[in-house]
């Protein structure tokens, strides 16, 4: 039973490293495009965009560093202290879920025949009804 809690444990802090990695290139991107909006005429958009985008690198790297048990704390803390960022974040990975559930999903559905029409592909309307 241990070695199972350990190996779950184990998956888990490698997911939890890869989700990091994640959030930090999101945040490396969005410092970018924060960064290119100051320049341009939403310069308070962009000041905002580029502090998210520090934000979330941070705290990523922080996420990396630590063990999963410290994780739980550090989102409340981070949650409390960041609210607009850390539903940026929550926003983004429900994204990726999405993203990720679609991309794995089963879609071999049977092709839909359209109305009118038999397997062998000919068209059982009559002329004038067209």
């Amino acid at each position: 039973m241990r070695d199972a809690a350990g190996k779950a444990e184990e998956i888990a802090s490698k997911q939890k490293n890869i989700a990091a990695r994640y959030a930090g290139s999101i945040g490396s991107a969005l410092e970018k495009v924060g960064s290119e909006m100051q320049g341009a005429d939403d310069a308070a958009i962009g000041k905002y965009a580029k502090e998210l985008g520090s934000t979330i690198q941070s705290f990523a790297k922080d996420v990396e560093d630590r063990k999963l048990s410290d994780v739980a704390g550090m989102a409340e803390d981070f949650g409390r202290k960041q609210p607009l960022a850390f539903l940026g974040l929550a926003a983004l990975a429900g994204l990726v879920a999405s993203r990720v559930l679609t991309a794995s999903a089963d879609r071999r559905a049977p092709a839909a025949s359209s109305p009118g029409s038999t397997q062998d592909g000919s068209n059982t309307q009559r002329e004038g009804q067209r």
